[in-house]
């Protein structure tokens, strides 16, 4: 009696049932495959392959032009199921199943899915000021750079600062754009802006800075007169706190207290070198030529740069 073997054929295609995102605990982030074995030819594969290839990093990257095809692995004919590891977040994926036999690979079936996301590996970027008020700002900024969102960016963290570095706004806002209000005239502040994926943040970009419009200018504060004589009267002072507009320099008035014929006098102070809104700088003046024995009013006003 003689015996025969049968050949063994390529196995026919598997089927791809489940194709869902799969997140390691270290934060990995994959996909994990699924799959029914062929149903024909009647050849059970002793291994299946399972390859995939990025469609779309980051969900706004075209990668048609360079697809690579890569191999995750291979498992033994009695498992169907396979966690596709170290993909990027937030991105396309095709992933194919094969099964394999002594004669080789059959054909292979393939599903696409979207891994799942991870925290913005970087800050938004283009952001700025585009409408300016005395008393607000709104500022304007774009998503991460693409390849670095990792995720639809549902959220962002804004964060303003004084420039004495104290945090007088810190809110979360839903769009990329947002009109800050109550701030002070004629002040800088520095605003620093992170993205959020759902619970997920990424981190802070540099601090991008602006001033506020400028209002009418404060009074000078701390007037007093430290000295006087027969003759003549110092008036010291100090710059407003804050100036809340650009001062180039104050003027000194003076009249005699409760002479209503007394024509009130003045002296104009230039300012030089920044000193007219320093304010830790005690300013003063001189004035002489007044008649002995005599009670003067004095007053001190700022000069304002401008029409307010």
């Amino acid at each position: 009696m003689e015996m025969a073997m049968t050949n063994i054929s390529a196995p026919g295609m598997p089927v791809i049932t489940e194709l869902t995102p799969h997140q390691e605990d270290s934060g990995t982030t994959g996909l994990t495959v699924s799959w029914q074995p062929p149903s024909s030819p009647p050849c059970q594969p002793t291994h299946y392959e399972i390859k995939y290839y990025d469609l779309q990093g980051d969900m706004c990257e075209d990668n048609s032009r360079d697809r690579i095809m890569t191999s995750a692995g291979t498992v033994n004919g009695s498992t169907f199921t396979f966690n596709v590891l170290e993909l990027r977040p937030n991105s396309e994926y095709m992933v194919f199943v094969r099964g394999r036999t002594s004669s080789g690979y059959g054909d292979a079936d393939s599903e696409v899915a979207t891994t799942g996301y991870s925290h913005p590996t970087g800050p938004p970027i283009n952001i700025q000021s585009t409408s300016i008020k005395k008393r607000s700002i709104v500022f304007t900024w774009e998503k991460p750079e693409c390849g670095s969102r990792n995720g639809p960016i549902s959220s962002y963290e804004v964060m303003l600062s004084n420039s004495t570095g104290h945090v007088v706004y810190h809110g979360n806002v839903s769009g990329p754009e947002h009109e800050i209000l109550d701030l002070i005239p004629y002040s800088n502040y520095s605003i620093r802006i992170r993205a959020w994926n759902y619970e997920l943040a990424g981190e802070y970009g540099p601090a991008i800075w602006a001033q506020t419009g400028e209002a009418k200018p404060a009074p000078p504060i701390g007037v007093n007169l430290p000295s006087s004589d027969q003759e003549s009267i110092t008036v010291e002072w100090m710059s407003p706190n804050p100036p809340l507009g650009r001062i180039i320099g104050y003027y000194i008035l003076y009249w005699e207290t409760g002479d209503n014929s007394s024509t009130p006098r003045n002296v104009s102070i230039p300012c030089r070198d920044g000193l007219c809104s320093d304010i830790n700088y005690r300013l003063s003046a001189y004035i002489p030529d007044l008649r002995p024995d005599t009670n003067y009013t004095v007053q001190a006003s700022v000069l304002p740069e401008g029409v307010f």
